[in-house]
């Protein structure tokens, strides 16, 4: 028997096998087929199981990262609005408080004939007893302008200008000098006057009162307009205690200002008044 011919005989030996092979898995198939599943069912559940358990537990995760991740967002821009909504009431306040602080200084004023107009601290040097504000030459300040709160106290005048702020010289000021009264509502009684010096460190003291003129403690000071530079019966201060001397010519007294530089926001400024 040659080459060719035996070659033959095992391909086809191998082709019957494998057909015969197919028949006999087909049968099984079809004769055990449910008892195969199930074997194989059985045998591979408690792999596939755990990878179905893995599979849930990822998913779980993924899950639950998302959420988390979506609640910090949804926290971030609650705090957001939170802060914005904060912001817009302090605002609100801010704008009421100066619309009540004004109405407040124009009824207060409105015999007085004053024109006056809001303005803010922004800052304090209290070292030199100077205060700046938040109106400058752009606004119409001028030198010498008056400052007062709502209530009337007086509190300085506009020392320098600048384009968009002022620095204003407390009464306070070291060597400042101011001439005041006594306020009085007796028209028969002689008006006491005297001048009211700045020692620094927002500290008063009246002095050159005459010695025969009767002021006590609680007198209520109020400046005089004698010098031109402010308005008559602005609120200045109120005496502690007097010393009177036969030995000194004059009378002084400790006196605590009206004005205070603690938690102020608006003040006013007197825009129609020369000296």
């Amino acid at each position: 028997m040659n080459t060719y011919v035996k070659k033959q005989i095992f391909w086809w030996k191998k082709i019957s096998i494998k057909v015969v092979a197919l028949i006999l898995i087909l049968l099984f198939l079809n004769v055990f087929g449910n008892q195969a599943r199930n074997f194989i069912y059985l045998a591979s559940y408690p792999i596939s199981k755990i990878f179905l358990q893995y599979g849930d537990n990822i998913n779980n995760f993924f899950s639950d990262f998302l959420k988390a991740r979506k609640l910090n967002e949804e926290n971030i821009n609650l705090k957001r609005e939170k802060q914005d909504l904060l912001l817009q009431i302090s605002l609100l306040e801010d704008k009421l408080k100066e619309e009540y602080d004004l109405k407040s200084a124009l009824q207060i004023t409105k015999n007085d004939g004053f024109k006056i107009f809001l303005t803010k601290v922004i800052g304090l040097n209290l070292e030199n007893d100077t205060i700046i504000i938040d109106k400058g030459a752009d606004d119409g300040v001028l030198e010498s302008m008056p400052l007062i709160s709502g209530e009337k106290v007086i509190y300085g005048r506009v020392l320098k200008v600048y384009k968009n702020f002022s620095q204003v010289l407390l009464i306070s000021a070291h060597n400042n000098t101011l001439n005041v009264k006594i306020q009085s509502y007796d028209p028969v009684k002689n008006t006491v006057y005297g001048v009211l010096k700045g020692q620094g460190n927002q500290s008063v003291y009246l002095d050159l009162v005459d010695f025969e003129s009767g002021i006590k403690e609680e007198d209520v000071l109020v400046t005089s307009g004698l010098e031109g530079v402010l308005p008559s019966n602005l609120l200045v201060g109120q005496i502690i205690s007097v010393d009177k001397s036969d030995l000194k010519p004059f009378q002084t007294a400790k006196v605590r200002p009206f004005f205070s530089l603690k938690n102020i926001k608006n003040l006013f400024l007197i825009t129609n008044y020369k000296k």
